[in-house]
């Protein structure tokens, strides 16, 4: 048996132009489909992530309908199997000239079998239930068709790979996990794709629609040539650098954007997004916007404008000077402003001059806060944290400099400023000031956030693990414990790992818990 795998980045309420793109990939694809059993990922109709929209009827009723339009590419030889939501249950749709079958996934069961093609149909959120079941349980005579519903993240594609090598392993059967592309919310879907057999397997990543056909007999898998997929065997970083972009483009352009806008600090942070925003979307739709005030060193906008320089993208220079200090004036007539108020009052500012550009032009905000300072609130509120989203919001501090590195080796040149990349981190609010007067050193502090996030050591263990004190620790975890709020209130964040602080994570906002 072969199997046609046509992977879809449609967009949610765009049930024209997915159903559209789908016909194109399937006539692409028409060499194949004779002897195949075409297979679709539900979001392929529906588009990634549909959350309220699911549940509307005329939305279930379009969703099934585009099933209905693929008719005028089918054949009578063809067989499709897909699933889509219908009355608060996933519907299985299997046809053939044949015969039509529709069979719900029921919530109590963890797989369905389709007896009259052989195959099995489950999704990857009850593979760790499957194989908690007894030997005898197992069908082992059918195919067996995992749809993957989870967003990208480091440790899911590695642990999924791990759950259908054992499902194999036990089934000697073919598996084979089947999964979405495009963006999410705050995540994104990478096309994951496999095969398992009992003497071959294979894995890719897909960052555009296109077709996959894979051979049940000899493991061969064939993707459509010229788009763009990835190997598992790449480089996390040369991975995630692909991702990143490929999520970033379909974020704003689902968003109905054609350009974007950040501001520009000189800082390592705006530096990687203002990079990673030209690779995305092209220099000609990338403007940042230079907004010194009157703690801002000289070296921050030089650095800035050869970064500018380098992208080839358009910059605007605002100084915060004389507003700053007319507010400042103003506000202090009627109460004295703290030191907190006045750093902050520049970083709204500033967000009040990136949103006022945004309104004027129609142009998306992004932000460019680092992981370790969401982690422990290191941002403003309706200041450098306003956006629309957040690109590199899941990548530690370390990271940033090392994606920045890699861009710059791929570039063979000095895409990012080297003074960006050896420079003290501050936010430059106040005379004088540096990160880590109020953190620790980025090494130690990223060490810290991983081991409170994703391994939930207790503080002592922590300390052990990462070479630092106790009063780091617990100042850390404070940290991280008082800023829920402000996470509560950010822009998007693109998922890369499964400690992710976007909406997924968010924590109690009244909690004390000081784990």
């Amino acid at each position: 048996m072969k199997i046609l795998i046509p992977l879809i980045n449609a967009h949610v309420g765009r049930f024209d132009q997915n159903v559209q793109e789908l016909k194109e990939t399937l006539v692409r694809a028409l060499e194949y489909r004779q002897d195949c059993v075409t297979v679709m990922h539900p979001y392929a109709l529906s588009g990634v992530e549909p959350h309220a929209e699911m549940e509307h009827p005329q939305f279930q009723a379009e969703t099934q309908g585009q099933l209905q339009q693929l008719e005028a590419v089918w054949r009578d030889s063809e067989r499709l199997l897909t699933m889509y939501w219908r009355a608060g249950e996933w519907c299985i749709f299997l046809k053939s000239h044949a015969y039509q079958s529709e069979v719900s996934l029921k919530q109590d069961e963890l797989y369905t079998k389709l007896d009259i093609e052989k195959i099995i149909v489950t999704t990857d959120f009850l593979l760790k239930d499957i194989l908690s079941l007894e030997e005898s349980s197992l069908e082992k005579d059918y195919t067996w068709i995992v749809f993957s519903f989870d967003a990208y993240s480091r440790e899911a594609v590695i642990e999924r790979r791990n759950l259908l090598e054992q499902l194999q392993q036990r089934v000697n059967s073919a598996v084979l996990l089947i999964g979405a592309v495009g963006s999410g919310n705050d995540c994104v879907h990478t096309g994951e794709t496999a095969l398992f057999l009992s003497d071959a397997w294979g894995y890719g990543l897909a960052l555009e629609s296109q077709y996959v056909v894979m051979d049940l007999h000899d493991g061969e898998i064939v993707w459509e040539s010229g788009r763009q997929q990835i190997d598992l065997l790449q480089s996390k970083m040369e991975r995630e650098h692909a991702i990143t972009l490929f999520a970033l483009r379909d974020f704003v352009v689902k968003s109905g954007f054609s350009k974007i806008h950040l501001g520009l600090s000189g800082g390592v942070d705006s530096s990687l997004v203002a990079t990673l925003a030209t690779q995305a979307l092209g220099s000609s739709n990338v403007v940042g916007l230079l907004m010194p005030s009157p703690y801002s060193s000289e070296h921050s906008l030089t650095d800035a404008l050869e970064l500018a320089k380098n992208l080839n993208i358009e910059t605007h220079m605002i100084s915060l000077d004389d507003i700053y200090h007319s507010l400042k004036i103003l506000l202090n007539k009627e109460f004295a402003i703290s030191s907190l108020a006045d750093e902050n009052m520049q970083a709204r500012l500033r967000g009040l001059y990136l949103m006022t550009y945004a309104n004027s032009t129609g142009s998306l905000l992004l932000t460019t806060g680092n992981k370790s300072e969401i982690a422990c609130g290191y941002g403003t509120l309706y200041g450098d944290m306003c956006g629309s989203y957040n690109p590199i919001g899941d990548l530690y501090k370390t990271e940033v400099y090392d994606l920045c590195r890699y861009i710059n080796q791929q570039a063979g040149c000095h895409i990012i400023p080297e003074h960006v990349l050896v420079k003290a981190p501050s936010a430059e609010l106040r005379v004088g000031q540096f990160d880590q007067e109020s953190l620790p050193e980025y090494e130690r502090l990223d060490r810290i956030i991983e081991l409170l996030l994703q391994n939930r050591y207790t503080h002592d263990e922590i300390v052990c693990k990462s070479q630092t004190t106790i009063e780091e620790v617990l100042h850390v975890a404070n940290l991280l414990r008082k800023s829920e709020f402000k996470r509560w209130q950010a822009p998007p964040v693109l998922k890369l790992r499964a400690t992710h602080l976007g909406s997924s994570r968010c924590g109690t906002l009244l909690s004390t818990f000081k784990g």
